[in-house]
């Protein structure tokens, strides 16, 4: 009897080892469901990224800075130092990441612009062509004069965008700008100012093309140093205009080099104008900048073909006003601490 009675006791006890057993398998199965039930929430929570991606992300970071094509002061000052950053990150076995910044404004002004002019006397020489010249005689004798008082309320929206990726050969990237300016009631005409592509081969040395300012612009004094964001009208005669063109530039610490093939083509004959009136020409322009904390400066110069028998015939220009556009060019500037900057420039 003895016998039976702890044979009976040793299988109730290993009843309830068993059936303890079990309940902890159910909790922690439990537990498992559980956490994979987070898992795929966050998962399904997660942003869509490109294939072959691990990580997007989005952020606010320093504004970026091209590599071989500068900003002037007063695009520094209208787009500001910060810019909304896109990150893509690569996975471990991905080559290279990819970084979208986008940055602009919107901006309205009250521009008050007045013209005093008086012309006494035109003069036409023999040929016909338009002279000032005192000491002949006049062939046609005019007066005019013009006294207007104009102001106005405009207006300009800008968008700036770059992306940049690394690849096995160095840095690509673009940047794209669009623009619209606004003047009364109506529409804006949109355009792009910027359209660039560039491929930094090396830290120092940039390989760029497309379509902005001419390295021949000088970047100081009033238009060049003034962080206003009207300026547009008071280039002073010191910058050649915006041009298509190709570019290679060296940079390394403060000093920086760049050589530059232009686009020629004059339409209507001025910089700017409308339809193309200076046939298939080609310039070039360089320059040399030192840009330090209390001194910067830089010497450039452009010059530009212009095919004289298709400017004449145009009749955009008497013929021997139709001469090659070439300008050269210096400008220094001087930090004052905080205070000041001091900037001047000749040409």
């Amino acid at each position: 009897m003895k016998m039976i009675k702890m044979a009976l006791l040793g299988g109730a006890a290993l009843a309830v080892t068993a059936a303890g057993a079990q309940a902890d398998d159910l909790d922690a199965l439990k537990a498992q469901i559980e956490a994979l039930n987070t898992r795929v929430a966050a998962m399904e929570a997660t942003p869509a990224v490109p294939a072959g991606y691990s990580l997007l992300t989005v952020s606010e970071g320093a504004a970026p800075q091209v590599p071989g094509l500068g900003m002037t002061n007063s695009e520094r000052a209208a787009f500001g130092e910060k810019a909304t950053i896109i990150s893509v990150m690569p996975t471990a076995d991905a080559p290279a990441g990819t970084t979208i910044t986008w940055s602009g404004f919107a901006r309205a002004g009250l521009v008050y612009g007045s013209t005093d002019s008086d012309v006494t006397a035109s003069y036409r020489d023999e040929d016909g062509f338009l002279r000032l010249d005192l000491n002949d005689d006049p062939i046609l004798d005019a007066s005019t004069s013009a006294d207007d008082d104009d102001i106005d309320v405009r207006a300009r929206g800008q968008l700036r965008v770059v992306a940049s990726t690394d690849t096995a050969v160095g840095e690509v990237g673009v940047e794209i700008r669009m623009r619209a300016n606004f003047n009364g009631n109506g529409d804006g005409d949109v355009y792009s100012d910027v359209a660039w592509g560039y491929w930094a081969m090396t830290p120092e040395l940039t390989f760029g093309g497309g379509y902005a300012g001419s390295l021949g612009n000088i970047g100081y004094g009033y238009d060049g140093a003034c962080t206003c964001h009207y300026t547009d009208n008071a280039d002073l005669a010191f910058n050649p205009g915006d041009v298509s063109q190709m570019r290679l530039s060296y940079a390394s610490g403060p000093f920086s080099m760049a050589l530059a093939v232009e686009d020629a083509s004059l339409r209507d004959g001025t910089l700017g104008g409308g339809d193309a009136a200076n046939g298939d020409r080609l310039g070039a322009a360089g320059e040399i900048k030192y840009s330090g904390d209390m001194f910067s400066g830089e010497i450039s110069g452009v010059w530009r073909d212009i095919d004289e028998d298709s400017l004449a015939e145009s009749g955009s220009a008497p013929s021997h006003f139709a001469e090659s556009l070439w300008q050269v060019g210096i400008g220094v500037g001087f930090a004052l601490g905080d205070i000041a900057n001091l900037s001047l420039a000749a040409a």
